[in-house]
Parts: structure tokens; sequence; C-alpha cells
């Protein structure tokens, strides 16, 4: 039994016999119609292979492609935006989407960098200016920063950790020391420790409407509150 041929070069033909009722039933008139479909559908067959083929070759020229996607990069950011991570299985669009946030983003950087020149502060990097400024601060004659660090504010009152800070800060070294916690909210604190003896004194701010400050001495930390009558600017 015969098959019909597979053409190695299938061409399209867009000219088909149609039958009429006053053809004969013969096998050549047939086959002629078939073998016709089968090149076409051979045709379209080998298109789709090569447009497949096409795009898994990842080393195409793609730089005249044109994406079409929502971006959200602006030359003048107001504030910063968060990005989703990037996945895999993304279309080009969402890709490109998260590229135009992320130079918006490094434009808002920019932006709160300013433009001062830090190549002299020391090793010119950010993070080397940052420290060298932190460290700056810290070592200014008679004044040092110490974070105190968060208390729970369910077993632990204000005055409680008041009286710890009282504890753990140094005495006998003639420093003030600014300060931080956190129990709930941040709180500030300024804390003066005496030359001689177990001497120290603290004011609290953010805890009460009146000036409150305590003092701690061998006999132990005692709490003190005064109210303000008037206020002078």
């Amino acid at each position: 039994m015969a098959e019909f041929e597979i053409p190695e070069h299938p061409e399209y033909n867009r000219s088909i016999r149609k039958f009429e009722t006053t053809d004969p039933a013969h096998a050549d008139l047939f086959n002629a119609v078939v073998q016709t479909l089968i090149n076409n559908d051979e045709f379209f067959k080998r298109v789709v292979e090569k447009q497949k083929e096409d795009a898994l070759d990842k080393t195409g020229d793609a730089k005249d492609t044109t994406v079409t996607f929502d971006s959200e990069d602006e030359e003048h950011p107001s504030g910063w935006t968060d990005i989703a991570p990037v996945t895999g299985g993304e279309k080009q669009s969402s890709l490109w989407q998260k590229v135009s946030l992320f130079t918006k983003n490094v434009r808002y950087l920019w932006k709160l960098c300013g433009t001062n020149d830090i190549s002299g502060l020391a090793d010119g990097t950010l993070t080397g200016a940052v420290s060298k400024l932190n460290t700056d601060l810290q070592n200014v004659s008679g004044l040092k920063f110490i974070d105190f660090g968060r208390y729970d504010y369910n077993t632990i009152t204000v005055d409680d950790c008041i009286k710890d800070i009282l504890r753990r800060t140094p005495v006998n070294d003639q420093y003030t020391y600014f300060g931080r916690f956190v129990r709930g909210q941040e709180f500030k604190v300024i804390v003066q420790s005496y030359p001689t003896g177990d001497y120290n004194s603290l004011i609290l701010f953010g805890y009460a409407s009146e000036l409150t400050y305590y003092t701690k001495s061998p006999g132990g930390i005692a709490k003190h509150e005064i109210k303000c009558t008037s206020m002078f600017i």
C-alpha cells in the first residue's frame, strides 16, 4: 500500500481544488487534494518548530526588541518604594517594571546623599564618613552617647528602667551621657556622673508633663518631679 509523500521542502499552496458534484469519484482526484493539504500541514509544522527554536536561542540579538510595561521611574522622586522580589518565570513586562522602581529608588537615594564632597572624611566612603562622624560625636570632650536598649512593656515600669540605667551607668569618669531606651515608646535621658563617690543624676524626657529627674546616692535612688507653672521663650 502506497503512502503520501512528505516533501523535503514543502511550500504553502493557497489554491486547493474544490470538489464538484459532477466530478468522477477517482483516487487520482482525491489524492491530489489530500497531497496539497499534507504539504500545507508540513509547511506550517516546520514554521512552528522554527519559531520555538528561535524563542529558545539565548544568543539571539534582541537589541531592537520593544517591551511594553508600566514604568514607575521618576526624574525627581519624593520617596522610597518597596519592590517585590524578582522570581523565576516572570514576564518581561514584570521584570522591567521592577527595574523602573529600582531606578527610581536609586535616584531618591542619590538625592538623599546630596552633593557635598566626603572624600576628605575617613576613607572617602559613605560608611567611613558616617563611622568617623559617629566616633567624633562620642569622643567629644566630656560627652558620650549610650543606647540602653529595650525593656519589656508588660514586665517593667519606667521607674524600674531608670533604676536599671543608673546602676549600669559608669561613675567617677566625669562624663555626661546622652542616652535612649525603648519601653513601648522611645525615651531620651541625660545622665550626669560625679567625679567622687557613687553619685549620679538623670533627667528623663517624654515621661510626664512635669520635669522628672532622678538622683542616685549610696542611700538609693530617688525620684523628683517639678511642676512648671510658666513657660519662657
